[in-house]
């Protein structure tokens, strides 16, 4: 895949807007020397399907907190994209609207109590938010979220990462979080993960697991999540169970 402007993204999380397939993406900004600087940042664009190509690439820098920013997840409030900025240590929500390329966007919401602690590690973005089939009292949307912790490995220390489900309130903007990270399965002898840039590593079962997209199906989600940097898998999860956790 290529982009129109700047070709140094990662970390793609593609969603339907406007009858489009839009992007937000983590890119590498450029210095006056054309030369990338190893900042991430947060971007969004249009996917030309047929050619392959992030079309109308516009910057998230100036609306952020932060030098750095990753992993901001969309979620349609009203009818409204909005992106989730920031999941801690409070909520963030940012509003986006205007013609696609020339997007204008501002804070909308910003908590006042913090977020619930996980005992995982900081909550960090991941899937889009997504509505259940059935309609309920509660307007609440799900999202598929990350984390991680420092844990033993060898003689030394390494992130171990976790994934469970979180869903928003979009009237009130209470966060409720499954206290537990679910589970996944992965085929650990695929050629890819013991390429050079994986190996040595004291533990081969290490799970780094990204959730980056989720896609509803007739009674449930099929979640897509990145390992290890080197594989892309699919999980399926019934809406029956996914309710049942909260």
């Amino acid at each position: 895949m290529t982009a129109d402007k700047n070709p140094a993204f990662e970390d793609l999380r593609m969603f339907l807007w406007k009858g489009r397939v839009m992007v937000l993406y983590t890119y590498l900004p450029l210095n006056k020397l054309a030369n990338h600087l190893w900042k991430y940042r947060l971007g969004i664009s249009e996917l030309d399907l047929g050619a392959g190509t992030l079309i109308h690439q516009q910057s998230l820098h100036t609306i952020g907190l932060a030098e750095q920013e990753k992993n901001w997840v969309p979620i349609i409030i009203n009818s409204k994209l909005h992106l989730v900025s920031n999941f801690a240590p409070f909520l963030r929500i940012v509003e986006i609207w205007g013609e696609i390329g020339a997007l204008q966007f501002k804070e909308t919401f910003l908590a006042r109590e913090k977020t619930p602690v996980w005992d995982y590690g900081e909550i960090r973005g991941g899937t889009q938010f997504i509505s259940p089939p059935f309609s309920a009292k509660i307007p609440w949307q799900y999202s598929f979220v990350h984390s991680h912790i420092n844990l033993p490995n060898g003689n030394n220390h390494s992130r171990h990462y976790f994934y469970t489900i979180m869903r928003i309130n979009t009237n009130t903007f209470e966060i409720e979080i499954y206290a537990q990270p679910l589970n996944f399965s992965v085929q650990e002898d695929h050629p890819s993960l013991h390429s050079p840039y994986h190996l040595p590593r004291k533990d081969p079962t290490i799970n780094v697991v990204f959730p980056m997209s989720a896609v509803e199906s007739d009674d449930g989600v099929i979640l897509s999540y990145g390992k290890d940097d080197c594989i892309s898998q699919l999980k399926y999860y019934s809406w029956a169970y996914l309710v049942s956790l909260f």
